[in-house]
């Protein structure tokens, strides 16, 4: 299986390389499975995209609870989040055609609770 291109597995588990960071973009109801995929394979971090956890309701509350059991050992920002991007390593894992354009290194850091205006301060120092 191929997509745009690049080789595609049906799970983590599947991939026969070292994995140093997964973006889970699947339905909400495989992130848990997903996860713990990811630590039985070692992966030492993960960003969760996905939304309706506890930012939507108390039963969402439950469903992020589910999620840090399942991380165990592993790292994750999210869920709902728009992503990282580390400059420095060339490493964008966020969805949005701003960070393309930003990619300068300097010596600022930018930490942000809202994605949107963390892209918009990088589109603004982009420029």
């Amino acid at each position: 299986q191929e997509v745009a291109g690049l080789r595609c597995f049906a799970s983590v588990g599947d991939i026969p390389d070292e994995v140093d960071h997964c973006v889970i973009v699947v339905g909400k109801e495989r992130v848990p499975q997903v996860l713990r995929d990811c630590c039985a394979k070692q992966v030492p971090g993960a960003s969760i995209y996905i939304s309706g956890y506890a930012e939507a309701s108390g039963d969402g509350r439950e469903a992020q609870r589910a999620l840090e059991e399942a991380a165990s050992a592993l790292t994750f920002i999210g869920p709902n989040c728009m992503g990282f991007s580390n400059l420095t390593a060339r490493v964008m894992a966020a969805p949005s055609a701003v960070l393309k354009r930003a990619e300068g290194v300097g010596d600022v850091a930018l930490v942000s609770q809202s994605g949107g205006l963390a892209y918009a301060t990088m589109a603004y120092y982009a420029q």
